[in-house]
């Protein structure tokens, strides 16, 4: 198995009225993704992840709040104000990049389901463009982030994995090294997602079921070689008689 990224060439946009989550209607003038599609191929939804759910997700910033909070208040009554200041001041800058580099994260990323594969668009300054076909989806995990209705998808890919984690980091489950799955992170309507997910690709592998139960009803019927012609030389099997004059 290999996934393969599109190529750059020849591309066709998605249409223009494709229902994104949370966004409604994605006008392609604003949200315009470009990717390779077949013939035959339908683009069954799109859409990106929720902004403060990836960036507590994937650069954890609610952690790294509540940690310069506490490094805050020990400093004091450590050392007093003047070092209170200068830890939240610190806190303050580290948490505006981690919310930088999530809101880059999410301008750059677009999650698309056609009926045929998953295309992830990520990349800050290199885009990537992965593309796994439905078929190559042994299993999905759908973890929900609180009771808002979000969530992220884990895809499990069979066969092999030409995938790196660095590559698709953030867009991958996390401490899965040897086998790096994708993810789509930070869904607003995690659970739809999923279904649709699901019923892409019980479609795809019940096609191929199909496939190759036609393969085998065509070998099954197939025509049988008819069987050979009795060589008229060869002497007829003995019923038990014996030709007269011969000795019993």
């Amino acid at each position: 198995m290999a996934l393969n990224a599109p190529n750059a060439s020849g591309l066709n946009a998605a249409p223009a009225s494709i229902r994104g989550y949370g966004t409604g209607e994605v006008p392609e003038a604003v949200s315009e993704i470009i990717f390779r599609r077949s013939a035959d191929e339908t683009v069954l939804w799109r859409g990106q992840p929720d902004f403060r759910k990836f960036a507590s997700s994937a650069f954890r910033t609610n952690i790294v709040a509540v940690y310069f909070a506490i490094l805050t208040v020990g400093a004091y009554f450590a050392s007093g104000m003047p070092s209170a200041i200068t830890v939240a001041v610190m806190g303050a800058v580290a948490f505006l990049i981690l919310l930088g580099l999530a809101w880059l994260s999410v301008k750059k990323t677009s999650y698309i389901l056609t009926n045929q594969r998953v295309v992830m668009v990520i990349g800050i300054a290199l885009e990537k463009r992965i593309s796994i076909p439905l078929k190559h989806i042994g299993a999905a995990d759908l973890k929900a982030h609180g009771k808002a209705g979000h969530g992220s998808i884990a895809l499990q890919i069979t066969g092999d994995q030409p995938l790196g984690y660095m590559l698709l980091w953030p867009h991958c489950r996390p401490l899965h090294f040897a086998s790096p799955q994708p993810l789509l992170r930070a869904l607003p309507d995690a659970a739809g997602v999923a279904r649709m997910l699901a019923d892409a690709c019980a479609q795809v592998h019940a096609i191929e079921r199909n496939m190759a139960g036609d393969d085998t009803s065509t070998m099954v019927g197939a025509t049988q070689p008819a069987p050979a012609a009795p060589d008229p030389a060869a002497p007829e099997p003995s019923n038990g008689a014996h030709p007269q004059g011969a000795p019993a």
